[in-house]
């Protein structure tokens, strides 16, 4: 007779919360693994929209840099305009015999055209020594008013000559060209508003 021993032959008794744990885990860990499976195909599949967008990105960016950069040299071209208006304006001001506001006038033209060469744009005039000149130009009350007449009228054509090959074209030369209508412009009869009944 042998002898064995009682714990070998005994079977292992069911532990249901312990089989009930290690089940949970295995559904758990199964739930996650096809969780992570799913995403990664998911992640894989859009990662040439990922890189379409990055670079259509990339693009808008350089396009908005660039409009950016034009929308600046626009501005400065304006504070170039308004200061050419603005000596129009002192003109008529000293005709008036009103010199203080001829001069504030010319003071205020100064001024933007500063503005619009901080701006640094490269497609503005160059009207540095003009913005100087306003800036040192005095219109003192006098009967006589033809000589501060002539220094402003020179200003004035300096700047219109300057300033001239910076101005927009006439609409006549950038022809608009409009598409032929589609079946979708075209008015149908029961909704066309024009037809008389």
């Amino acid at each position: 007779m042998s002898h064995r021993s009682s714990t070998a032959t005994t079977p292992a008794t069911p532990n249901p919360a312990r089989d009930r744990t290690v089940r949970l885990v295995i559904l758990i860990g199964g739930f996650l693994f096809l969780l992570a499976m799913a995403y990664g195909s998911g992640m894989r599949a859009k990662v040439g929209e990922v890189k379409r967008m990055n670079e259509q990105r990339k693009v808008l960016q350089t396009d908005l840099r660039a409009t950016e950069l034009s929308l600046v040299a626009r501005e400065a071209q304006l504070q170039q305009w308004e200061a050419r208006r603005l000596l129009s304006s002192a003109l008529e001001e000293l005709d008036r015999r009103n010199f203080g506001t001829a001069q504030e006038r010319l003071r205020e033209a100064a001024a933007r055209l500063e503005t619009a060469q901080k701006a640094g744009a490269a497609t503005t005039a160059d009207l540095t020594e003009q913005a100087a000149r306003l800036k040192s130009l005095d219109l003192p009350a006098s009967a006589n008013i033809e000589a501060q007449r002539v220094q402003v009228l020179t200003l004035a054509r300096e700047m219109d000559a300057a300033l001239a090959p910076l101005a927009p074209k006439p609409d006549e030369m950038y022809v608009v060209k409009t598409p032929r209508p589609t079946a979708n412009d075209v008015p149908v009869y029961g909704n066309d508003v024009t037809r008389v009944k």
